[in-house]
């Protein structure tokens, strides 16, 4: 859970462990190679409208409503449990790396990004304290 956003990246729930995580993890697994890559409003929507077809009563449905940032949240977890092996992101979308190349250049940008963020962390106590 990060500090400032508890409402939206606090742990899989139940239900989303249950229901969620699983049916992301299996389309990933049947994604067409003629389709790799799929952005973040095409995962959520696409989950939304199976999530619908699921036989789970109105409330339960509710609480599995897929969101960006629960998606994130999501495909946070199939990486870190190596649910789905290569599943990277570009600005282009979410996609399964064809090579290492690819899987270094993820990996490159997700240290970039953690660095700019802890560059801005230290600024701000510097400047701000």
């Amino acid at each position: 859970m990060i500090t400032t956003f508890e409402d939206i990246t606090y742990e899989l729930t139940f239900l989303e462990r249950q229901h969620l995580l699983p049916l992301v993890v299996e389309r990933w697994r049947r994604r067409s190679a003629r389709d790799p890559k799929i952005t973040m409003k095409e995962m959520v929507d696409s989950t939304n409208t199976l999530l619908q077809r699921l036989d789970l009563d109105v409330k339960t449905k509710k609480a599995l409503k897929a969101t960006g940032p629960r998606m994130r949240k999501i495909i946070h977890c199939i990486r870190v449990e190596n649910l789905v092996p290569r599943l990277i992101a570009n600005s282009k979308g979410y996609f399964i790396a064809e090579n290492d190349e690819q899987i270094l250049k993820f990996i490159n940008s997700c240290k970039e990004r953690a660095n700019s963020f802890i560059e801005t962390a230290t600024a701000m106590e510097k400047f701000n304290f």
